[in-house]
Order: C-alpha cells, then sequence, then structure tokens
C-alpha cells in the first residue's frame, strides 16, 4: 500500500478549511476537523438515526438523492458543496439502503460482544470446514509495516483454529498476472475439498475480483463461499491515472523504477482497465461478499496517505488511494469504518476481524 504512494510525485493541493466536527456513525465517533461548515453540521449523526437535513445540505440531498450513488457523482456534490460533505453524504446515503444497513448494525453488534471479551462458539466442524485464503495488497514483502500482508488478522483467525493460507503473489506484478495466482490457490482448495473464504487487502482487491470473475470457471468456484475485500481498489485509482498521464511521465518512470514497481502494474490499477475488468466479470451466485471500506475525512487522514489524499481531491471524497465509490461491486454488502483511510492503521483490527468474520460465518449458516 504505501508503495503505491510512491508512484507519484509530491506536489499537495492548497490548505483546505479546517473546522472542528465530531462525526457519529452507530457506535463510532470521530472527532477530526473537516472542509466546510456545511460537513460539520451534517456530520453528526450519519446512521441510524440522521435527522433530516435543512439548508443547504436538503437541497443537496433533492438534487442527488435520485442519482446512483457512484464516484461520478460524488464527484460533481464535492464542488457543488465540499468533499468532506459527499464523503459523508456518500456513507449517510449508502446506509440508507437496507441491505448495507443491516449490515453494518449486524457488523456493530458483533463488535460489541467481541470488545465485552465474547468469542464465536464455532463448532470444530466448522474450524475444520474452512480454509481462510489471504491476498495481500501491493509490495507485502518490501515494506512489511504497510498492513498489505494482514500478519494480525492473519495470526486472530490462525488461532481460532482456522486454516490460513496467504497467497504468495507477485508483490511487483500486475492485477491481471496476479489473479492468475489467486486463481491457483482457489483450484488447490477446491482439489482438497475445502471451502473457501477469500479476505484480500488494496490491490489484492481487483485481483480477487479477476481472479473469481475471469480466470475460474463455475466449476472452480463452487466451494469459494465468501469474500471480504478490504479497501479494495477495485475500480482502480487516480493515482495510477495521474501516473500514467501527467507531464512528469518520464519522472514516475523513473521513480517507479527505482522503487521497484514496473509501470504495466501502475497501468493495470488505472480507472479505464480496471472499469474494462469490472465489465467481463461474473461472479457465483452463491459468493457471500462484504466490503469493508474506509470513510475518513479531511482531518482525520494519516500523515503516509496525506499527500495523495489530497492530490487526488478533484476526483472526489477518496480513502488516500481509491475514490470511495469505487471499492463495491454490485455483488456485495458495505461495512463502513468512519475516519479510516486507506491504510486502516487501526489498534483494534484484532477486533474488528474477529467481527466481520463472525457475520460472515452466520451468513454460511455456521
Amino acid at each position: 500500500m504505501r508503495a503505491l504512494l510512491l508512484l507519484c510525485l509530491a506536489g499537495c493541493g492548497a490548505t483546505p478549511l479546517r473546522v472542528p466536527a465530531e462525526i457519529e456513525l452507530g457506535r463510532s465517533r470521530v472527532r477530526a476537523s473537516v472542509d466546510s461548515e456545511l460537513a460539520a453540521v451534517y456530520a453528526q449523526p450519519l446512521w441510524p438515526s440522521p435527522p433530516a437535513p435543512t439548508g443547504r445540505a436538503a437541497e443537496l440531498h433533492a438534487l442527488w438523492d435520485a442519482k446512483p450513488l457512484d464516484s461520478e457523482n460524488l464527484r460533481s456534490l464535492a464542488r457543488a458543496s465540499s468533499n468532506d460533505f459527499a464523503a459523508l453524504y456518500f456513507a449517510r446515503r449508502l446506509l440508507t439502503e437496507p441491505r448495507h444497513a443491516r449490515a453494518q448494525k449486524r457488523f456493530e453488534s458483533a463488535l460489541a460482544r467481541v470488545r465485552k471479551g465474547e468469542r464465536p462458539a464455532w463448532a470444530p466442524a466448522t474450524r475444520a470446514r474452512y480454509r481462510v485464503v489471504f491476498v495481500p495488497g501491493m509490495f507485502y514483502e518490501r515494506n512489511p509495516d504497510n498492513g498489505a500482508a494482514m500478519e494480525t488478522s492473519r495470526e486472530t483467525l490462525r488461532r481460532q483454529g482456522f486454516d490460513v493460507v496467504f497467497v504468495r503473489s507477485d508483490e511487483n506484478a500486475s492485477v491481471e498476472a496476479n489473479a492468475k495466482v489467486v486463481a491457483r490457490y482457489l483450484r488447490q482448495a477446491r482439489d482438497d475439498g475445502v471451502e473457501c473464504i477469500v479476505v484480500s487487502a488494496s490491490k489484492g482487491g481487483p485481483e480477487t475480483a479477476h481472479a473469481i470473475g475471469w480466470e475460474m470457471r463455475d466449476e472452480d468456484t463452487r466451494l469459494v463461499r465468501g469474500w471480504i475485500s478490504i479497501g479494495g481498489i477495485l475500480g482502480g485509482t487516480p493515482v495510477a491515472d495521474h501516473a500514467m498521464t501527467s507531464p512528469r511521465g518520464f519522472l514516475l518512470t523513473i521513480a517507479s523504477l527505482a522503487f521497484g514497481a514496473d509501470m504495466e502494474v501502475t497501468a493495470s490499477l488505472t480507472r479505464e482497465r480496471s472499469a474494462e475488468r469490472n465489465r467481463r466479470h461474473r461472479y457465483p451466485e452463491h459468493l457471500r461478499v462484504y466490503h469493508y471500506i474506509g470513510v475518513p475525512v479531511s482531518g482525520s487522514v494519516g500523515a503516509r496517505v496525506r499527500d495523495n489524499f489530497d492530490r487526488i481531491a478533484r476526483w472526489g471524497p477518496n480513502d488516500g488511494i481509491a475514490l470511495l465509490g469505487d471499492q463495491m461491486l454490485p455483488q456485495g454488502d458495505a461495512i463502513l469504518a468512519i475516519g479510516w483511510d486507506h491504510l486502516f492503521e487501526d489498534p483494534d483490527v484484532h477486533l474488528k476481524t474477529l467481527a466481520a468474520f463472525w457475520v460472515l460465518l452466520e451468513d454460511l449458516g455456521a
């Protein structure tokens, strides 16, 4: 993940307005500055019982509520208001959809139980039934502190007695090349006669999507039961678009080579190429998918993604790498992490891993 940040050169925009705000989404409370008075007023609470919007916020709802909740419409909303308002609108609007609201409620309930020390009572047969396949993000070996290898989550589930497998993908290969590697691991699980749950991070998201949706036949995917995509760059990233189209392209190429990044990796993460892949994908109907999406505001973004967050703000609300509207597939429910950016440097990751897995296994009848 950190390495992806290196694909762009420095060059931040103007310092945004900073207005103190308290953002409420369920049991989550985030105190952070936002980029407009409008966003500060709109921030609390966002869900589950938000007050009816008033004034300018009501006008914006009237104009945008009938439009698809995609990146292009979020970008136009941000231009009419502010990026932080558009990010908060994304969260509030998404959770007006019953399936996403239900997923959020179930996750928060499971997390509350886990925080109190309760643990799922998974039977030995359940633990033996599933293999958990982790698909890492970019440069998980070269930068082991970037979280792309999901070591804490892997160890959490291993201690629960699950068979945990780590996909040794080429950390400097394109999405399409690594999708073949992911498909090979999933076919092996099929041959072993075990059901699979995939957990992917960042660039591992589009690699998993292309493996399941394109590289594998129906027979290959019959035992792939669930998928949790964490910060998945499913629709590509403006970081890659900038790198491929910037007038500084020659310097970017040199910078990428200096950091060991093949430009084909960058090309495979452009939004256009990602959209082309997604149009070809077909997923099995039995596959249960959750998208874990960070929704930061300008005052909650960490230093490690700050430059990119500001740089790609002209495309609309983002998590420091991906646009918020580009992190979901039509097949899948959202769980939102308010205030967190793309790196999810969360000290409670072990608890949230258990909570998310608890929800998913309930769906699968465990």
